[in-house]
């Protein structure tokens, strides 16, 4: 909710509570769940809020500590390491460093044949919403036309998008896939059908989902500048000071 609204822009006294209550449950996310450190990076930094130092905690250092292997956190799955660059690129940081790096190689590694993304490594078939986000993930930084491809090849009659080709359109699936392809006359048509006449697209997440796809944003929303590093004298004379153009940002 917080990611949907800080992507729609709204600025009253109800997100300035939203803002205040995410920071504040910052201090109970799990430092040994890389999904959740995710998932608070990510909102805290659509919000506005420096990941790198809440309530006493550099969420991002405490990410980068799940990596082994090449991947971040369990090695039998893909979705916790898509949205590590995810988190990784809202706090600003460099995709050539590790462990940024060889988390952008594991995600690739697994695309499936078809073009699809499966949640898990063993996965065969692909799913419609890690593919996606694997799509919004990886665009930065490789080629992946025919993710796109496969995304374009799912779209239902009805415009909107399913979990697993075949099946039937949803709210969650088809808003997730225009993060990956952006406005979709077809999809954000099939988005609009299923609001209900409160305003919301069913449940509390859904409705998330279904405004943030609807303002044209993607993920990350918005993108923080990750912290100086202090440069030692033998460092400085070593070689020179690092500058801002060292450390690309990538866009939101």
């Amino acid at each position: 909710a917080a990611m949907a609204l800080a992507a729609a822009a709204t600025n009253d006294s109800r997100f300035t509570n939203l803002k205040t209550y995410v920071t504040a449950q910052a201090a109970r996310v799990d430092k040994n769940s890389a999904t959740e450190l995710e998932r608070a990076i990510l909102a805290l930094t659509a919000v506005g809020v420096n990941p790198y130092t809440i309530q006493n905690r550099n969420l991002v250092d405490e990410l980068k500590a799940l990596a082994t292997g090449g991947q971040i956190g369990s090695p039998n799955l893909v979705n916790d390491d898509i949205f590590a660059i995810l988190a990784f690129r809202a706090a600003g940081q460099d995709p050539t460093i590790e462990p940024f790096k060889s988390v952008i190689e594991f995600v690739k590694r697994n695309q499936l044949p078809s073009g699809g993304f499966n949640d898990r490594v063993v996965g065969q078939e692909a799913d419609i919403d890690i593919t996606a986000v694997a799509t919004v993930a990886l665009t930065p930084y490789t080629s992946i036309g025919n993710a796109k491809n496969f995304l374009v090849g799912a779209q239902n009659s009805d415009g909107g998008f399913p979990s697993r080709v075949g099946s039937s359109s949803n709210v969650s699936s088809t808003a997730w896939t225009i993060w990956a392809s952006g406005i979709n006359q077809r999809a954000s048509e099939y988005l609009i059908s299923q609001q209900q006449p409160n305003g919301s697209f069913g449940s509390i997440l859904t409705t998330s989902y279904g405004l943030h796809a609807l303002s044209g944003r993607s993920l990350p929303v918005a993108v923080v500048s990750p912290p100086v590093q202090p440069v030692t004298e033998s460092a400085s004379q070593q070689q020179p000071a690092p500058t801002s153009q060292q450390v690309p940002q990538q866009p939101a």
